[in-house]
């Protein structure tokens, strides 16, 4: 029997034709799964997964997006961050050469992960993020205003 090994490139393909967010969320960490599942409602669904440094995330639900803090060994881990899309002014993505940033722009600060690993990847999920943040912001405007923007 032979078996198929996935090749990076087919693995960074498949990743950006199907970014699983449940996957995601499984490789981020027991401490950090554990911190979002206390703060998710029973019916929120997981939309993205930003995976950062030091067990960091960005978590993007169907309603919200929640920053997990740090993870220290040996301390009781923290609540995440959370904001309604609403409140979210902007998603940036800060590429460095050696690592980056994704940073959560809100009316009340800034909430700034680091962040490495395949930039294509990393582009497509802020995207998705960009997405669920415009969704919001455009459905929380009537009709009869978007049609005077224009």
């Amino acid at each position: 029997m032979e078996v198929h090994r996935e090749s990076l490139a087919e693995c960074v393909a498949s990743a950006l034709r199907d970014p699983d967010p449940s996957s995601e969320l499984a490789r981020v960490g027991a401490p950090a799964r554990r911190v979002v599942e206390a703060e998710l409602c029973a019916d929120e669904i997981v939309r993205v997964v930003l995976r950062g440094t030091a067990g960091r995330a960005i978590v993007g639900t169907d309603r919200r997006v929640l920053v997990l803090p740090p993870f220290v060994p040996g301390a009781s881990p923290a609540a995440a961050a959370s904001w309604p899309y609403l409140d979210v002014l902007g998603v940036e993505l800060n590429e460095r050469v050696v690592g980056g940033s994704v940073v959560i722009n809100t009316a009340d600060g800034r909430a700034a992960v680091g962040i490495a690993g395949d930039w294509d990847v990393i582009r497509a999920r802020v995207a998705t993020l960009r997405g669920l943040v415009a969704g919001a912001h455009s459905d929380a405007v009537p009709a009869e205003l978007r049609l005077i923007a224009l």
